[in-house]
């Protein structure tokens, strides 16, 4: 798995590896039977401020390179959903169930951009 280095400077081994298996399992009990420890043992690793910074930050970014993909991916969304909203051959239900979607969408972005704060410059 691919990381930014800089997440893993201030960790010694222990801690990259550590970090290594809390990035890549699903719980933390999954992170420590990988590293051949008990939970308990984890735990306390995870007491150490770099260590908690680390997954964090590393949490972070994860996040933020997901929340890119769902922004490029919004407008095929967007698309398929007006796709099916105008098809004569989607079911009467599927139709509306789109076009509901979509004005829910429209309304909440008119909102975030109405309600979101301005930038002073």
């Amino acid at each position: 798995m691919e990381h930014d280095r800089g997440i893993f400077d201030n960790l010694d081994e222990e801690q990259q590896r550590t970090l290594e298996a809390l990035l890549t399992h699903n719980t933390k009990g999954e992170a420590a039977k990988a590293l051949g420890l008990g939970r308990t043992t984890l735990y306390r690793r995870l007491q150490a401020e770099e260590l908690k910074w680390a997954e964090k930050e590393a949490r972070a970014m994860a996040l933020a390179d997901a929340t890119a993909s769902l922004h490029r991916l919004a407008n095929e969304a967007a698309i398929t959903l007006s796709v099916i909203m105008n098809s004569d051959k989607a079911p009467y239900s599927s139709r509306v169930a789109a076009a509901s979607k979509l004005l829910d969408l429209a309304y909440r972005s008119y909102d975030w951009r109405t309600w979101r704060p301005r930038s002073k410059h």
